[in-house]
Parts: C-alpha cells; structure tokens; sequence
C-alpha cells in the first residue's frame, strides 16, 4: 500500500509499508536520469524510519558523498548504479586516515561514520567515475614523483568509520578514484559476495582496506584491481603510534583474487596486525598470495597469521614477506615532523608466527622472498604441506626458526632456496 509519494529534484521518492510493522518500511528511489541526485538520495537516508529501507530501483544515479546513518539499509537494486560525479566539490574535505596517517582528506561516496546496525546491499553497482582522478595521480606522478600519491586527492568508493554490527554484501564496486572499501576503526563488520573492479593502472585501487579494525569477516569476494585485493592496516610512523590501534580477530574465507596484489598484511603496521585468518582463497594472476610488508620507521608486530588451504596459479611471487618494503621513497612522502617523532627502536617493525599451511602454487616467476631487518628477523614461520613451481627460488634474508620441513619448491632455474644473508634454521 503506498502511503505517500514525493517528487523532488525530478526523481520519484515512495514509501511503502511493507508488512504490517512500521521497522519494515522501504523509502524507494527511482531514477529519472537527472545530472545530480545527491539530494533525493540523501533526503531518502535521512527520511528512513529506524530498521528502514532505503532502495535505489533501476537506474543511474549521479550523486557526490552520502552519509548513511544507523539502523537502517541501502538496498541498490539489480539493474542500479550509483555513479560517483566527478566534481570535486561534491566529496567534502573530513577528517580522516590515508595511508597510516590522520590527516583531512575528501569524503568518499558512500559514507558510514559513527554508525551501527548498518547495512548495504542488493545487485546493483557503486561506481566511482575514477578515470578523471587515474589519469590527474599519473600526471602528478610524472612531474612530482612518488611524494605526491597521498597528497592528490582522491575520494574513496566507500568507507564505514567508527562503526559496529554493520555489513556490506552482494554489490559490485567499481572504478574508485582511491581505495574501494576502506574499514576504518570499525568492529563487528561483515563483507560477503562483493564483486570488485578496478581496471590496470588504476592507482591506489585497493579492492578492500582493514585499517585498525576488529572482528571482521570477508567471505565470499571476487576481487581483481590494480593494487592489494585485501590489506590489513594499523597505521604507520609517529602517527600511527601514537593513534596505537591494532587490526586483529579477522577472517578472510572463500574469496578468488585476480589481478592485484594479493591479500597483504602492511605496510601500515605500527598499531599491530594479529589473529588473521586467510582460509580457502585463490590467487590466479595476482601479484601475491602470502603478503606481509612494513619498513623501517612503521613500527608495530605483525603476528599469529595464518594463510591455510590456498592455491594459486601464475602468481608473480606466491610468499612476499618484505620488512624492507617500499625503501626510502615512502618515508619521504611523510611530513617530517612525523618522522622525527618515531624513535629508532619504536619505530622497527617486527613479523612473528606466521603459518603457511596447505599451499599450492604452480606457474610462478619466483617462490617469493622473505626479508627481515639486521635488528628485526623475521621469526618463526612454518610451512606445513606447501608445494610451489617456479622459475626462481625463495630469497631469504634476516630471518630466524624458519621451518622449511613442509615446503617443497621445484624451479627451473638455480636453487630453490637462495640466502642473501647469514638466517638462523
């Protein structure tokens, strides 16, 4: 039974009752075409009733940031896109985190901040429009170098902030000027059945950012991008540590990975990455499979990961364990005060306990790496029933009670395991 109909901004705003209680009730859009339906669309946030719905219908929807509020739902139908405009103005600048780092930065177009019991969903698409802001990073990239990447700003697609009990599922997300879906400070998240896509050379085109978060649970995700298909995140430098939030209690379950690189714990690692389970994942054509990155001055302890039931197919290097990551270039893109906050000590990162369990990797260029630092070896990783072919072998440096018992490499070229420095067994 409609109970009110709405025209405004030449879209057709309609609530039903659905049911018989009024927590069921669905605010429902439906698209003429118009060139900015922000204000409808938020207007339809705002206007549902606790434990509501709001859904798009078929249709696009051109629309700038969006905030959602607690206890309610976005329902994007089969057939529906959010298509994010490309006019800056539409994203506001707020306080944020990008890259490890508080600092202001633009909204992204979905937004759930302060939020809890929040829901997106349906089969429809959220897409970011980001080519305009891809080809803008490349041009300041080529005049300016790699200090500039987190200075060009660049909308996220959608980032849930400080939220509990909340979930995302059965989307397609898209083209996102910057990262995909960022999980900032949140806990309690569910992601299930997200199809994402971000074409080659789509910088910073991460499929989906944990970022100093807990109990949170990705099942399901079918990921391909230009950047980390996943990353768990914890901060990085002075700011980091001083922020001092860990990621951990995560699970990563039946998801395949394409282009990317890989499901990475790091490089932001100063609040501590741990108990982060990868379970029954598939990597084909992705950069990585086991990824773990830090450098100096980050900080933090990653430890107790597991990647546990995983096959992978052309992968450029199936185990990537890198705690000299990134070099110096990324240390220079960090505002010095940052840097001269972060003792030497503090700042040294540290990887322990990882377990690599029934691996198989085949097609490879190289096993990988596993590099630690002279004053931070990588410790205690175990290999159980893990089978890799490669060109190359694995390079190991700075490391101790590595138990290579389980792990059978068979290369084409040279040994399959090659020490650049002196690693304890």
């Amino acid at each position: 039974m409609k109970i009110m109909t709405r025209c405004l901004c030449a879209v057709s705003l309609l609530v039903f009752l659905a049911g018989c209680t009024a927590s069921q009730r669905v605010v429902q859009v439906r698209s003429t075409g118009m060139t900015d339906e922000t204000a409808v669309i938020q207007h339809a946030i705002n206007s549902c009733p606790k434990g509501g719905v709001v859904e798009l219908t078929r249709g696009t929807y051109i629309s700038g940031s969006l905030y959602l509020k607690s206890d309610m739902t976005l329902k994007i139908d089969h057939g529906a896109t959010i298509k994010g405009t490309e006019n800056d103005g539409e994203y506001p600048i707020i306080n944020t985190r990008i890259g490890g780092l508080e600092m202001p930065h633009p909204a992204a177009l979905i937004n759930a901040i302060d939020c809890q019991h929040t829901c997106i969903t349906g089969e429809g698409t959220i897409d970011g429009s980001g080519k305009k802001w891809w080809d803008y990073f490349w041009k300041m990239r080529q005049q300016y170098g790699r200090g500039i990447d987190f200075k060009v700003l660049r909308p996220r697609l959608v980032c849930f902030t400080r939220c509990q009990d909340s979930s995302i599922s059965k989307l397609t997300l898209q083209n996102p000027p910057f990262w995909t879906l960022h999980l900032l400070y949140s806990n309690h998240i569910r992601v299930d059945g997200l199809t994402i896509r971000a074409p080659r050379k789509a910088p910073s085109s991460d499929g989906i950012d944990v970022d100093s978060s807990n109990d949170i649970s990705i099942a399901h995700c079918d990921i391909a991008c230009d950047d980390d298909n996943i990353s768990v995140k914890a901060g990085r430098d002075a700011d980091g540590l001083r922020v001092n939030k860990p990621s951990e209690n995560i699970t990563i379950r039946d998801c395949h990975f394409g282009a990317g690189g890989g499901v990475a714990m790091g490089s932001e690692t100063a609040g501590g990455i741990r108990h982060v389970l990868v379970d029954h994942c598939t990597f084909d054509g992705s950069g990585a499979a086991v990824r773990i990155k830090s450098m100096p001055g980050c900080g933090g302890v990653v430890e107790d990961i597991t990647y546990q039931n995983i096959t992978a197919k052309n992968v450029r290097s199936p185990i990537e364990i890198n705690l000299t990551w990134g070099g110096d270039d990324w240390k220079k893109s960090v505002d010095p005060k940052f840097a001269a906050r972060v003792p030497a000590a503090l700042g040294t990162p540290h990887v322990r306990n990882i377990h690599i369990l029934n691996l198989s990797a085949t097609d490879c260029p190289t096993a990988g790496i596993i590099y630690g630092l002279p004053n931070s070896p990588i410790s205690d990783v175990q290999f159980v029933n893990v089978h890799i072919s490669s060109d190359r072998g694995l390079g190991i440096s700075h490391t101790d009670n590595l138990n290579f018992n389980g792990l059978t490499i068979q290369t084409k070229i040279g040994p399959a395991i090659v020490l650049h420095s002196t690693s304890k067994k």
